[in-house]
């Protein structure tokens, strides 16, 4: 099986930011409304232009295969 190992090293606003997007993310699951998917939008913009802009900020993918 095929994997993708995600390994994040985020700033404290990178960390605030992305624990607020799985929290986004977990409740658009349970339970989806069009404000929440225009928030979690909203919030991937915010998140992929902070980590453009902050030189601490650092995400590496890493493909393994088992």
């Amino acid at each position: 099986m095929n994997g993708v190992i995600i390994e994040k090293s985020l700033c404290p606003v990178g960390e605030e930011i992305d624990r607020d997007l799985d929290n986004l993310l977990a409740k658009q699951q349970d339970d989806p409304t069009p404000q929440r998917k225009n928030e979690i939008h909203n919030l991937l913009k915010h998140y992929f232009g902070h980590r453009r802009n902050c030189f601490d900020c650092k995400v590496a993918f890493r493909f393994v295969e088992e």
